[in-house]
């Protein structure tokens, strides 16, 4: 199982916002863009500081969470379904969803969206 999955699946577990998801975030976001020859200055933009600093706050904030999102992708999301959790859906161009439902809150669904979404095409 990917790291990116094993992510989404703590951030579907999760009861609100973890400092520890997100620094697993960064490294694991980290990664991927090293792995895909990205610069370290372009690393340290896209993850808010170099891997010392503090995680964007990708489990309590909306714009962080967006962040996560892979380029040419759209998201929907929402407070409650039709079991009373919060969900969210990262699309790609082709039409495929990464859908978390049964969410404690959006910002976690997202998370786990688009995680799931980053593992499927991980040059994003």
């Amino acid at each position: 199982m990917s790291e990116l999955i094993k992510l989404a699946e703590w951030c579907e577990k999760a009861n609100g916002s973890d400092r520890k998801i997100d620094d697993r975030i960064k490294l694991a976001v980290a990664a991927i863009m090293f792995a895909s020859g990205q610069s370290k200055d372009a690393a340290i933009a896209a993850l808010g500081g170099d891997l010392h600093a503090d995680p964007l706050p990708y489990t309590s904030s909306i714009d962080a969470a967006m962040k996560l999102i892979p380029p040419i992708h759209s998201f929907g999301m929402g407070d409650l379904n039709e079991d009373g959790n919060a969900w969210a859906c990262v699309t790609d161009r082709a039409g495929v969803d990464y859908a978390s439902t049964n969410v404690t809150e959006p910002i976690l669904a997202l998370c786990a969206a688009a995680l799931r979404a980053t593992a499927a095409y991980p040059t994003a």
